[in-house]
């Protein structure tokens, strides 16, 4: 099992998170789930099934690089209180 929480560059770092998983299950490619830690909202994931490979792993980390990317994007653009609603994030090509 693994934790982590992404920091944007502004707003409230647990409502971006909590967004982010959201967002991340939206999109069903991968599942996550959160917690919290300490009082801090962390997102984390579970590697159990033995058919999980490389390439299963490398997805993932894609899937989590992207939708912090393009949701951070969004909230740089249009402020965090804007952005009501999860938005499913396109396939990285390359």
């Amino acid at each position: 099992m693994v934790t982590y929480r992404y920091l944007p560059k502004q707003g409230n770092v647990d409502d971006f998170n909590r967004q982010r998983v959201g967002t991340i299950q939206q999109d069903g490619r991968i599942f996550i789930s959160s917690t919290r830690i300490d009082g801090k909202l962390v997102l984390r994931t579970a590697v159990l099934c033995f058919r999980t490979h490389l390439d299963d792993v490398s997805e993932a980390l894609d899937v989590l690089k992207h939708t912090a990317e393009k949701l951070e994007a969004a909230w740089q653009q249009n402020g965090p209180e804007r952005i009501k609603s999860h938005f499913i994030i396109v396939p990285h090509m390359g």
